[in-house]
């Protein structure tokens, strides 16, 4: 006995046809945009807001100019961090200008990183020194190149309010051991230098407590401060 022939109406084998047609056009093409950037959320967020691991900072609204800086500093060494150094190797300066410009484009959240649970005088200590410094200690506040808000000055001053604390504490102790690095003079190394440990640890802990907002615009006292540091404080 034959087997019977299931039929199938041809507005249906049109439907599923169509579907699939969309589906290959959903999928991003294998050199775009939104495939390199996949690259950075599956760490950082699906915005860039920072990561499941705290080590994994916020990208999302930080200065353009600050974030290609970085993606070039990994390209060549200067920072050094495995994962980062092998997805920009071979990047030429027209896709790293993208996605700087991409997480420049998105704004922050505004929600702070928290979760460190420091004591109420370690962050009254941390948010002294942020925002007003230690004259005695020749410690210039974090505000005084950061923007009063803490949230980065354009065009390349990164935004340290509500990152997460693990990576604000590695960051600084980076600096304090040579392993970050910045022209001479070197302003982030001689400010964790002078910090010392519980104050780094201060600093980290009242910045992540601390909205994220978009970075300020340039003013004379920023720029005054910037041009004490090794290349006008550029990253």
């Amino acid at each position: 006995m034959r087997p019977r022939t299931r039929y199938v109406p041809r507005t249906a084998l049109a439907a599923l046809a169509l579907g699939a047609a969309c589906a290959v056009a959903a999928a991003p093409a294998l050199d775009s945009l939104e495939r390199r950037i996949a690259a950075c959320t599956g760490c950082h967020g699906e915005r860039g807001q920072g990561g499941r691991n705290d080590y994994n900072p916020r990208l999302e609204g930080q200065p353009e100019g600050y974030m290609y800086a970085q993606l070039k500093h990994y390209q060549a060494g200067a920072r050094a961090y495995p994962r980062m150094e092998a997805m920009v190797q071979f990047l030429p300066d027209a896709y790293l200008h993208e996605i700087a410009q991409y997480f420049a484009a998105l704004p922050p959240s505004g929600q702070a990183a928290g979760g460190v649970g420091a004591a109420p005088a370690v962050l009254e200590r941390g948010r002294t020194l942020a925002l007003r410094g230690d004259a005695a200690r020749k410690l210039d506040a974090c505000a005084s190149c950061h923007g009063s808000e803490l949230s980065g000055v354009l065009p390349t001053s990164p935004g340290i309010a509500g990152q997460p604390y693990a990576y604000l504490s590695a960051q600084l102790g980076a600096w304090q051991s040579g392993t970050r690095r910045a022209a001479h003079p070197d302003c982030m190394a001689a400010v964790a230098h002078r910090l010392g440990g519980r104050d780094m640890q201060a600093v980290a802990a009242w910045l992540s407590t601390q909205p994220a907002r978009a970075p300020q615009a340039m003013d004379a006292a920023t720029r005054e401060a910037l041009s004490r540091c090794g290349n006008g404080g550029a990253p």
